[in-house]
């Protein structure tokens, strides 16, 4: 990873300490890169049960790729897929994808996974970490409109039911 890369994440860990954001900054191994983990429930960070199962965005740099910079928010989903349900989970997937300022709702039938994966380009020179706060700010608000109603999907609920549901939240701001 290039400096500026390692650099923009030591500005990004430090803005998101700094504003109360609980984050951890996690060094590359062989098979990831650097990281910031931006623990999303504030109550787990003192109980490392609750931080394991705690929903958490990891932000990284893609490598490979450094004018400009792509930076990658990733977060897993606590999500079972049950037998039978992993078509209408990605016709709900679709729908949310669709009806979000920002997108990124990914599944594999065959891990039985669902993430919201979400990149963008962003420029280390200069670097505006406000950027990086506000995707932050609503990547959050789309998965707490959303993660219980994918969860709900994937147990069986119809993604019709789900969509009037989604559209009700969203109509309520």
């Amino acid at each position: 990873m290039a400096a500026s890369s390692s650099g923009c994440l030591d500005l990004i860990e430090a803005q998101l300490d700094h504003a109360g954001v609980v984050c951890a900054r996690i060094a590359a191994t062989e098979s990831a890169p650097d990281q910031v983990i931006v623990l999303l429930d504030v109550d787990a960070s003192d109980d490392e049960q609750a931080f394991e199962q705690a929903l958490r965005f990891h932000l990284f740099f893609v490598p490979g790729f450094e004018d400009p910079s792509v930076l990658q928010y990733f977060i897993a989903l606590p999500v079972t897929i049950e037998a039978g349900y992993a078509a209408a989970l990605a016709e709900f997937l679709c729908v949310v994808n669709s009806s979000m300022p920002i997108t990124g709702f990914e599944m594999s039938g065959a891990l039985g996974m669902v993430a919201l994966r979400h990149t963008h380009a962003i420029s280390a020179k200069p670097f505006a970490v406000e950027v990086v706060e506000w995707t932050l700010a609503m990547l959050h608000s789309v998965i707490h409109q959303s993660t219980d109603l994918i969860i709900a999907v994937a147990a069986g609920l119809a993604p019709a039911e789900a969509t009037e549901e989604l559209n009700n939240r969203l109509r309520a701001g």
